[in-house]
């Protein structure tokens, strides 16, 4: 998990190793998420507006781990609901059964706490170094998959755009409210 992805192409995908700092607070954070216990604590995926819902992951997840050290997950309100960003067509490439942040992201966790309880809503970290963990909680939680990842080198490969002539930061806009 100390890995971070820095360039993707048509046929590959180059890391680059985090800071020790980050790398020593990745592994620690990826081995409690990875403890296959009967307790942790559970998320609902809220179906809001894009970056709350990004967002009331991040902070439930950064209390599970900061003032609980419990293993989080996220799971759906109910059997039949799902995030308003989750592809409801089954034939669309990010389509996937959970119905839920996994269609874009890698998943929190392969563990299935049978006893976990309703995560915390943690408050936004005020401390210097606190932010500087959130952001690092925050780029593991949202580790886009491969597909992701292609699925963009390709769209700005067809449209022609010259990554090389840009700065080294991609950034996606979604407006506010939009479902």
């Amino acid at each position: 998990p100390d890995w971070l992805s820095s360039t993707d192409n048509s046929t590959h995908t180059c890391f680059r190793r985090m800071s020790p700092d980050q790398a020593v607070f990745v592994r620690q954070l990826h081995s409690l998420q990875h403890q296959c216990t009967k307790q942790g604590v559970y998320s609902v995926a809220i179906s809001s507006g894009y970056a709350a819902a990004l967002m009331a992951v991040s902070r439930s997840l950064y209390a599970a781990y900061n003032q609980h050290q419990l293993p989080m997950t996220y799971r759906r309100g109910h059997e039949n609901a799902q995030w308003n960003f989750a592809p409801r067509e089954e034939s669309h490439w990010a389509f996937c059964s959970s119905r839920d942040l996994d269609c874009y992201f890698l998943p929190l966790s392969d563990c299935n706490n049978t006893e976990a309880a309703k995560a915390p809503r943690g408050n936004k970290p005020s401390t210097s170094n606190a932010k500087q963990e959130f952001r690092w909680l925050r780029q593991y939680a949202f580790r886009p998959k491969h597909i992701v990842r292609k699925k963009l080198v390709e769209y700005l490969k067809e449209h022609e755009v010259d990554l090389k002539s840009m700065d080294s930061c991609t950034a996606i806009h979604v407006r506010r409210g939009d479902i």
